[in-house]
């Protein structure tokens, strides 16, 4: 299937990193052979030391129970749980403890330690250098090839499907992954919960019909410029045509026809459940709503936005097919008129961009939103999506057009007059790209490799000491109220949502912490306080919950 061979992929390019210096603890811990797949004799083994390690048969034999004992049997309870689940056992076959970890729970890694992985794995480093190396050059193998055709330095002998050779090694890894995914299911969970969702039907079979159209274009643009066939240029670009018709068809309903309805401010939230209602959950709530109605008009625009683009390039399509058929004999500039129109297109967005974005602005004091003054989620909504609009505006205007508007412009002169422009030269943005992101990965990779990681170390050790020195002197004691300076008192129209009053009175004397914008910490919830409690196996003695029967 297609997410096996993904992870695959994931697998041999980040092993280095993954790996760790014991990739057989879990077996060593167990007293089993490294890599064994008895699972029977790994089930005894766990037993047998169970018996021995457990806490209660310690306290049984009279031995005093430390947590150097509970710590030893919890990683003999670990090692247990992922030598028997095959597919964890997988993972840390090829990846260690700290693969696994990362696998499973990708925010409990520390990057140092995957920093001191990545240096230690020297033999890995190596093979991910060499698959680097081979992905730049494949992909530089094609404008290389395409630049000389063009140029007639290959002269006519060699064909253009040949020339085509690594897209077609590209079109079957896309055709396969577009089948695969038709015919794939979701597996059902051990422990009984439902899968994940399901891909719709759909969508599986548009994807399929866009990727055998991409293919079926290649394929006919190929044959008609190696001569293999004498049809028109409307017809060899009819998968062409196909492939516009479907994104038109797929977005033009939700583009333009489905309004989205802005959230009443005004009106009290009634979809929050029982239990909840305090501040922090309206405001948590607040925020919510904004960023997905922000979110759903973005993902709207994108959609209008697509739609115009494949008009355009129908009508870029029609204007090549006239051209090429000798129909007409336009201007080669006027041929290109859908490419001008696009790159003012874009420039259109990025003021309507702009002109949006600072208009949410306008309405917000930005020093005192980074001051973490301003508590009302609206405004703090506000503020992010001007942020974001504005910068998305000078990305699209500074940046997106650059490439296509170098790359067309050189190809009217081209076509159009007499200059022996050279292909290379046309496409000159794509090999500065490639080498710009070759050069930064080589440079990124060498940088990782130099990094000082018992520095780094030394320097963490002290920060985390610093914090539980500075927690331990916070025990106990309660700090003054906060007065805040006039000028800002007056000028805030805003308060800090306060701390939802408790009565259980262990809890009544936990300060509220300030709320900030897209977080919000559901364990310092008060909504905590009332969740019903839950029935709890019986554990033993030692407060360890596992049954070794």
């Amino acid at each position: 299937t297609v997410v096996a061979m993904n992870s695959r992929i994931f697998i041999f390019c980040f092993k280095s990193c993954l790996k760790g210096e014991n990739d057989q603890e879990y077996y060593d811990v167990l007293e089993v052979a490294p890599r064994s797949t008895d699972i029977d004799a790994i089930k005894k083994q766990y037993k047998k030391i169970s018996l021995t390690l457990h806490p209660d048969k310690l306290a049984q034999r009279g031995i005093e129970v430390t947590q150097d004992h509970k710590v030893r049997f919890l990683k003999v309870k670990e090692a247990y749980d992922v030598l028997t689940d095959p597919k964890k056992k997988q993972l840390y076959d090829e990846l260690g403890s700290t693969g696994l970890t990362l696998m499973e729970n990708p925010a409990e890694i520390n990057p140092l330690v995957l920093l001191k992985n990545f240096q230690r794995n020297q033999k890995d480093f190596c093979s991910v250098i060499a698959l680097i190396v081979l992905i730049f050059a494949a992909i530089l193998v094609l404008p290389v090839l395409f630049s000389l055709k063009c140029d007639n330095t290959l002269g006519s002998s060699v064909k253009w499907v040949g020339i085509w050779t690594p897209m077609w090694i590209v079109d079957i890894f896309l055709a396969v992954s577009s089948i695969s995914i038709l015919f794939e299911t979701p597996e059902a969970s051990e422990d009984g919960s439902p899968p994940p969702e399901v891909i719709p039907l759909s969508s599986k079979l548009l994807n399929l019909a866009f990727v055998s159209q991409y293919i079926l274009l290649q394929i006919f643009i190929m044959i008609r410029l190696d001569g293999f066939t004498n049809w028109d240029w409307f017809s060899v670009f009819a998968p062409w045509f196909a492939i516009e018709g479907l994104t038109i068809l797929s977005n033009i309903f939700s583009a333009f026809f489905v309004r989205i309805a802005p959230p009443d401010r005004n009106q009290p939230l009634t979809d929050l459940e029982e239990g909840e209602g305090g501040e922090e959950e309206l405001f948590s709530k607040k925020l919510q709503v904004e960023t997905e109605y922000f979110q759903k008009l973005m993902n709207q625009i994108s959609q209008q936005k697509t739609v115009l683009v494949s008009l355009l390039r129908v009508w870029w399509a029609v204007f090549l097919a006239v051209q090429l058929d000798g129909t007409v004999h336009w201007d080669w500039g006027l041929v290109f008129l859908p490419v001008w129109t696009y790159m003012l297109l874009q420039y259109v967005y990025a003021i309507v961009f702009r002109k949006w974005g600072q208009e949410k602005l306008a309405g917000v004091d930005e020093d005192m939103i980074l001051a973490g003054s301003v508590k009302d989620p609206v405004l703090i909504a506000q503020y992010q999506q001007g942020k974001q609009l504005v910068g998305s505006s000078v990305f699209t205007c500074c940046v997106t057009p650059f490439i296509p508007l170098f790359v067309a412009v050189l190809l009217v002169c081209r076509l159009q007059t007499t200059a022996a422009i050279s292909t290379f030269i046309i496409i000159l943005p794509v090999f500065i790209t490639i080498g710009c992101c070759c050069m930064g990965v080589f440079c990124g990779l060498c940088c990782f490799c130099l990094v000082d990681t018992t520095e780094l170390e030394k320097m963490s050790n002290e920060g985390k000491e610093g914090e539980s020195d500075v927690e331990g002197k916070k025990e106990g004691y309660s700090p003054p109220p906060v007065i805040l300076q006039p000028d800002i008192a007056e000028s805030s129209t805003t308060v800090t949502p306060p701390q939802q009053q408790h009565h259980n009175k262990s809890d009544s004397s936990s300060a509220a912490e300030p709320v900030q914008y897209g977080t919000f910490d559901q364990d310092k919830s008060p909504l905590s306080n009332h969740k019903e409690q839950q029935p709890t196996r019986p554990v033993s003695s030692s407060g360890i919950d596992v049954d070794i029967d």
